[in-house]
């Protein structure tokens, strides 16, 4: 077979089959891992409690959309950033996401058992009282999400994390993070527009 004629596909199988198994790979880690969403409903109600009201429904929609986007893209087993002068190589832990899932449940089973409603229909102050008391025992909002103890915590270190929660605490368009033109760092950070009427 000529090299004009050596199709992408053909020369990934060829470097695929040439690699030994004694390697440790095998065509199951090859295919993409699909993970199981957290319950949205479940997860936005959840987010009204404790994300910050501002944020309005588009905002809180898109917080915990970030949240689910990192469980999608999570790799158990994965290499971390090691700190700089550190040659200790650590690796991300197990994955969360099922233990969240968990404690979503069990905030609606709390729910149904004091109100007999969903977690997802009760007012949002009966819902903040829910969480509350599944975090009397809970450590601090984590530097990563991968370390929340409860899912209430990991939404709140994904949406923190993020550059809309600086704009929201310094009131500006700052994009943390984010590209901006060189020609725009000199100048003052616009206002942010409060969300109104749920938007």
């Amino acid at each position: 077979m000529s090299s004009e004629n050596l199709s992408r596909r053909t020369f990934l199988g060829f470097v695929i089959a040439s690699v030994p198994l004694s390697h440790g790979i095998t065509i199951g880690m090859l295919r993409p891992v699909q993970r199981q969403a957290l319950d949205n409903p479940l997860l936005l109600a959840l987010g009204s409690a404790v994300l910050p009201a501002e944020l309005g429904t588009v905002g809180i929609g898109s917080a915990t959309a970030q949240l689910q986007t990192w469980i999608r893209e999570y790799l158990p087993g994965a290499e971390r950033n090691h700190g700089y002068g550190s040659a200790r190589i650590q690796t991300t832990g197990a994955d969360p996401a099922p233990r969240w899932a968990q404690q979503l449940r069990s905030l609606d089973t709390d729910a149904r058992t004091a109100h007999n409603q969903s977690f997802a229909t009760i007012g949002v102050n009966e819902r903040r009282a829910i969480v509350r008391a599944q975090l009397a025992q809970a450590n601090a909002i984590p530097g990563d999400v991968a370390g929340a103890s409860h899912v209430a915590l990991a939404l709140l270190a994904s949406f923190y994390s993020s550059f809309e929660a600086t704009d929201l605490c310094y009131e500006a368009r700052i994009g943390k993070n984010t590209c901006r033109p060189l020609s725009i760092l000199p100048q003052r950070p616009l206002p942010l527009q409060r969300a109104r009427g749920g938007q």
